[in-house]
């Protein structure tokens, strides 16, 4: 990891990658209007971003913000196969399970900030700009914790697929593909399937992107579909990371 993060501060995609994001967050606070379901608001449509809706509504576009992370999960995991170094790591007395854990665990790390500096710096960012807007109380704080920490979850689980997918493919250009493919195609094919019965719906309780954003109005989301959308991220997480480790375990490294 220290290694990896050596390699990673001292390249351009990071920085790159970061400045990309700081913009986005600003664009976003600058331009952006309060369209999400957040509790308390009494106008909630065509109103500015304030330092109060600001973490909301930046969780609320945290599909965007998944092409971000996947940018640092490939530039953490991906490097390796992309250089033919992996085959040189091992041989030096790494682990296979050690050095994916390694990876898994620098991807999430970034993960975590990446939301968090989302949700912090935006909020100063509109109060800066146009004023908190709001209370900055207890009851505030526990819906931006409850809403982030539900999401973050499902943050990890997406992660913690994308490393997969790194192990799988091998390839920057394929692990990027299996990515968007894992995060379009499971909409696409539920929202088709419930166009015929309304009764499968609850299938989007299991489609990790869609509950990324889901999960910001937690506090209106009923118990069942909390618990559902959090179980499926768990379930992700774990079968992700125990199949990645032993598919590396038994794959051929070039």
């Amino acid at each position: 990891m220290k290694a990896d993060l050596y390699r990673i501060f001292r390249g351009k995609a990071f920085y790159i990658t970061l400045l990309l994001f700081l913009a986005f967050i600003l664009l976003q606070v600058v331009t952006g209007y309060t369209e999400s379901l957040i509790p308390t608001m009494q106008d909630r449509n065509n109103t500015p971003i304030t330092g109060a809706t600001a973490p909301f509504e930046m969780m609320n576009n945290s599909d965007t913000t998944l092409f971000f992370l996947l940018s640092f999960i490939v530039t953490v995991a991906a490097f390796d196969f992309s250089a033919g170094t992996v085959k040189n790591v091992l041989a030096s007395g790494t682990e296979r399970a050690q050095y994916y854990l390694a990876k898994l665990v620098l991807s999430l790390i970034f993960c975590f900030l990446i939301s968090f500096v989302m949700v912090t710096l935006s909020s100063a960012m509109a109060t800066m700009i146009r004023g908190f807007g709001g209370e900055f109380d207890t009851a505030f704080i526990g819906r931006v914790s409850r809403a982030f920490g539900a999401q973050l979850i499902v943050l990890f689980a997406v992660t913690c697929v994308g490393v997969f997918f790194v192990f799988v493919a091998k390839n920057v250009a394929a692990t990027i593909a299996l990515f968007l493919a894992f995060g379009l195609l499971p909409q696409l094919i539920i929202a088709f399937v419930a166009s015929f019965n309304e009764n499968l719906t609850f299938l989007f309780n299991f489609d990790l992107w869609g509950n990324a954003v889901r999960l910001v109005n937690v506090d209106l989301m009923k118990a069942s579909d909390i618990v559902l959308a959090l179980l499926s991220g768990t379930f992700y997480i774990a079968v992700s990371t125990i199949g990645g480790i032993m598919l590396f375990e038994k794959s051929e490294v070039k």
